[in-house]
Formats: C-alpha cells, structure tokens, sequence
C-alpha cells in the first residue's frame, strides 16, 4: 500500500499545479481587456483616503526637484479598475515620477515609482509596488523593492542604476503642457509592442488576450509562477539595495 502513496501523491501536487490554469486560463481571457485609447483626466471626486495619501508623499518628490503636475485618474482602462495617479515632472529628459493608488473596490494597491525614458526605445523605472507586473518589455527595466518606504531611497535605487547601466543613454525629452498625452502614446505603444508579442490582440476597441497570453497571466499570478517569480525578482532587488546600504 505505501508503495502506491507517493504517486498518488505526485498525481495530486501535479493537478493542484493545473488547476490554476484550467479552470483560471479560459475565464482570464474571456474577462480581461485593455481599452485601446487611454485617457488621463483630472481627478475631481478623489476618495478621501486616496487624496490624504497622495498629499503626504508630495513633499518627498518635490525634495529630490520633482514638479507636481497634479492629481489623475484613468478610468476604465481595464475591468473593474480605477487608477489614481499623482504624477511629476524633472528637469532632466524623460525623468518623470508617481504615486498611484489602483483600486479594484474589494482590494487595492498604492505604491511610488521613478521612472526615465531614453531614445532608442529603452527604459528605467524603479518602485516599491508590492504586485509584479505580468508583463516584461524588451528594453525597459522595472526594478521591484516593496519593503522600500520613502522616495529617497528610490531615487537613489534609480540613480545608482541610472550611473552604473544607462550612463551613455539620452533621455527622451517631453514640452511642458504634454506629459498627459505623452504618457498615454507610452501606456498604448506599450500594449502594441505586446501585440506583436502575440500576448494581446486587438478587437474593435479594446486589446484581448490570446491563448499563450492568458496562460502567461495566470501562471504569473498563480501558485507557484508567481512564488517563482517573486523570488527571482527579491534576489535581484535585495543584491541592488545591498550596494547602497539599502535595507
């Protein structure tokens, strides 16, 4: 009898780890969605909480040289979400920041990030967010800390990684008065580079997951991609933080 227990076993662990993405795969791609044309607009009914959160992080941009170009939201971009975006502007090309608070009713997530842009299609963002992204794009690095609190450390994060990896980039230069329709030609550029990833495609008004993209999400947010991940992501970011004294 012991000698049947540790296939049962095998067989057991083997269909927790599918049941994600049998059951998680088909409903993932019939429920999510991205709309095409992005809008940011000024936040005028902001929830308490958000506003109150939003004016004490403030103070800590505007120390490092960050402008306040205001407070935004970005509604239905994607189902049942709604994203709060405190957004600043630096004297130097492509250096931008925010905080943003997404709320999706039942849970939410609020975290800082700076982030440069330079020609050539690449980028460099660094925040404290406590959720990966699902998504990668060649290019751009996006450096997770979310034990980080405070800006300054941030910016150090990023400085430091600005000097070391992106010394001889140039940063890609927005007019004042533009920063809003900048950032939503990035936000679409960067659903038709998935696009052509064969991850996303487009319907009438809305990028839809393909299959392979379905499978993607949901073991990037499933037990055990997401563990998986997670820790190669902390790995990376702790070695980073330790040269700075980061802790």
């Amino acid at each position: 009898m012991i000698e049947n227990l540790f296939p049962t076993l095998a067989i057991l662990g083997l269909g927790c780890l599918a049941f994600p993405l049998v059951v998680g795969v088909p409903l993932v791609k019939r429920t999510h969605w991205v709309n095409r044309v992005p809008q940011l607009l000024p936040a005028d009914d902001v929830p308490e909480k958000v506003q109150t959160w939003m004016t004490g992080q403030r103070p800590q941009f505007e120390a490092l040289g960050f402008s306040y170009l205001g407070l935004f939201v970005m509604a239905d971009f994607m189902p049942m979400l709604t994203s709060y975006v405190g957004l600043y502007r630096h004297t130097e090309d492509g250096l931008a920041a925010m905080s943003a608070w997404i709320d999706g009713g039942t849970h939410s997530l609020h975290y800082d990030e700076i982030s440069q842009l330079f020609e050539g299609k690449r980028g460099l963002a660094i925040n404290n967010s406590s959720q990966s992204s699902s998504w990668q794009r060649e290019g751009f690095y996006v450096g997770r800390f979310p034990w980080v609190q405070g800006i300054e450390p941030l910016w150090r994060i990023h400085r430091h990684l600005r000097q070391q990896q992106y010394a001889d980039c140039v940063g890609s230069a927005v007019a004042p008065g533009q920063e809003m329709d900048s950032i939503c030609r990035h936000i679409q550029q960067e659903f038709e580079d998935l696009v052509k990833e064969g991850v996303y495609q487009r319907d009438s008004q809305r990028y839809v997951l393909t299959w392979p993209g379905a499978v993607h999400m949901v073991w990037r947010n499933s037990f055990p991609g997401k563990q998986l991940h997670h820790a190669q992501e902390m790995r990376s970011s702790r070695h980073i933080a330790s040269e700075l004294h980061i802790s």
